[in-house]
């Protein structure tokens, strides 16, 4: 059985999202010889399961504590009712295929392992969106960046794991955008945005 959790030696190229950042990067660079427009769309895989990176992403987080969510159910609530996932995206690893989510709880262990999994597979893939972004350079001033995920992700809040709910853990997902020739410091908005719109947006500022 694969387990839920694999972090080897293996460098980030050899891995689907290292690939990808690799593509990414020799089309920039391309882009800085030929200083053509262009709009380039790079989709990582990571942190969906299994969770798997170069060790190193994993051993990044020995130093930081953090306790994992178990026993966090809401009373009284159906544990078979529709609003919950029935952990759909790790029953099928070890230790999980053998709990019934409509009556167990996560063993801490379990928890704190797909917890640091979940962690430190998102660091890998932050770390290639950070390659990518350093390859613009010069193209830097003129180009607009998105950075989007498509939800969040139970990591045993409401006493469940995974994707597919209508919690908040999952509509909250990341956006960022950073305009070309954009100087001034973040600002974070608290506002609803609908995924629809995303498209839009980016053809509205690149004038299209």
């Amino acid at each position: 059985e694969r387990p839920l959790s694999e972090f080897t030696d293996a460098p980030p190229w050899a891995y689907t999202d290292g690939q990808v950042a690799r593509e990414a990067i020799a089309v920039i660079e391309d882009h800085k010889r030929t200083r053509l427009p262009f709009w380039l769309a790079v989709g990582f895989n990571k942190p969906h399961v299994p969770f798997s990176a170069p060790k190193g992403y994993k051993e990044s987080f020995e130093d930081v504590t953090f306790t994992a969510l178990t026993d966090t159910w809401p009373k009284d609530a159906r544990r078979d009712g529709p609003a919950y996932n029935k952990w759909a995206d790790i029953k099928a690893y070890p230790p999980m295929v053998d709990l019934d989510p409509s009556v167990d709880d996560l063993p801490y262990e379990a928890a704190l392992q797909t917890t640091l999994g979940y962690k430190a597979s998102t660091s890998f893939s932050d770390d290639m969106i950070g390659r990518v972004v350093s390859t613009l350079g010069c193209l830097a001033a003129d180009t607009h960046i998105f950075v989007w995920g498509d939800q969040g992700w139970h990591l045993g809040e409401q006493g469940t794991w995974g994707k597919n709910t209508m919690f908040d853990a999952v509509l909250r997902s990341p956006l960022i955008i950073v305009p070309a020739e954009y100087t001034a410091g973040p600002v974070v908005q608290s506002i609803i945005v609908e995924s629809v719109d995303i498209l839009p947006t980016m053809m509205d500022m690149a004038g299209i």
